[in-house]
């Protein structure tokens, strides 16, 4: 049987001096997971349920809310062929509240029941294919549902929609598995078929933004990762692992435009290198590269516009750098160990959002003890 529990609290401060606008944005957080398994050899049964909550509290409106979700989820898992061939399915509900305590707004609630199901099969030693499917279910955002706030930057009027339905897919996908001594290799190709997509859109109202379900999009393209280790090829007590990982879409449509989908890029990279003594040193130099993506240019629309004009919003690659080294180990009663990371480690210009440009180079030390 196994227990989990977390606590905390987030504060986020944000300061225009152009306007002089401050504002401040508060959350707690709490959640814990309780799970029991029974395993007697070919068969593996897990139970158990989980449950997140968190309240926020803002300047703008609604300045108060709450998001609550208990869920319960069953998990069977069944072995042939000495373990070559692998069954799995499971089932989870998930109940949700989003109820605005202090501002506009008010309560929302839904259900949902999703299944999974899998089969892998080694059809050689170091070689599985496997399939999977599952039911996605997005309940939408506190923001997404009653936000209301001004840009005074732009002095566009962004609002929620309370009647947004939840976001559903169908998920499917096939890959292959390759360990081979020290190589890791996986591609998978995956298909997503979703309902009730939820996107930023222009409301009827002058110079208002808020959120639309646009109907079914389909998203499909492959993924893979790879490593290997090099350490071994002079005997090193060390392990100093490249690695790259990438997600290329070939289709991201929304069915009902037969447009692009927004804010989508047909391709993510993320590579570097890995470096351990084994001994409380690590280090990770990792390169982020997001592609080319269609998004709305809310910098230069006006009222007067039906829509914003969609534009081609350009690639970018940030590098960031982790090194940690254990300090003190406590044995049986835990370690402390020393973390310094660097942030856009080559002080790059970027942003995920046109408009609003993310942080230059920044630099963060932290003692972590584990226990």
């Amino acid at each position: 049987m196994r227990n989990v529990s977390f606590t905390g609290k987030d504060e986020y401060n944000y300061y225009d001096p152009s306007f002089l606008i401050e504002s401040e944005t508060e959350t707690d957080n709490k959640g814990a997971q309780a799970q029991m398994t029974w395993d007697p050899g070919q068969y593996t049964v897990t139970a158990g349920a989980d449950w997140i909550n968190y309240e926020v509290e803002q300047d703008s409106d609604p300045n108060k809310t709450e998001y609550d979700n208990p869920s319960y989820f069953f998990l069977g898992k069944a072995r042939y062929f000495d373990d070559r061939l692998s069954v799995s399915g499971g089932l989870r509900y998930d109940d949700y509240e989003i109820k605005v305590k202090q501002g506009e707004g008010g309560t929302n609630k839904d259900d949902n029941v999703s299944p999974k199901i899998g089969v892998s099969w080694f059809i050689l030693n170091d070689l599985k294919i496997r399939a999977n499917y599952a039911q996605g279910f997005r309940m939408p955002s506190v923001s997404e549902l009653h936000t209301d706030y001004i840009d005074y930057t732009t002095g566009e009027h962004f609002t929620g929609n309370p009647d947004l339905d939840p976001e559903k897919s169908d998920n499917y996908e096939l890959g292959l598995d390759w360990y081979h001594k020290v190589f890791d290799a996986s591609l998978t190709y995956f298909y997503t078929d979703f309902k009730d997509k939820i996107e930023w859109a222009a409301a009827h109202a002058p110079d208002t933004v808020t959120y639309k379900n646009i109907g079914e999009a389909t998203v499909s393209g492959f993924e893979g990762r790879f490593s290997h280790d090099l350490a071994t090829w002079w005997n090193l007590n060390w392990k100093i692992k490249p690695y790259v990982n990438f997600t290329y879409l070939i289709d991201y449509e929304n069915e009902e435009t037969g447009e692009d989908l927004k804010y989508a890029s047909n391709l993510l990279i993320s590579y570097g290198i890995s470096i351990s003594d084994y001994n409380g040193f690590s280090a990770r130099l990792n390169i982020a590269h997001t592609g080319e993506q269609n998004v709305d240019d809310w910098e230069n629309y006006v009222w007067t516009m039906p829509e914003p004009e969609v534009v081609e919003k350009g690639k970018f690659s940030v590098a960031n750098l982790t090194v940690e080294k254990r300090l003190v180990d406590f044995n049986s009663i835990g370690d402390l160990t020393l973390r310094g990371e660097i942030d856009n480690l080559f002080d790059r210009d970027y942003s995920y959002v046109k408009g609003y440009p993310m942080p230059g180079r920044n630099f963060a030390l932290s003692l972590k003890y584990t226990y």
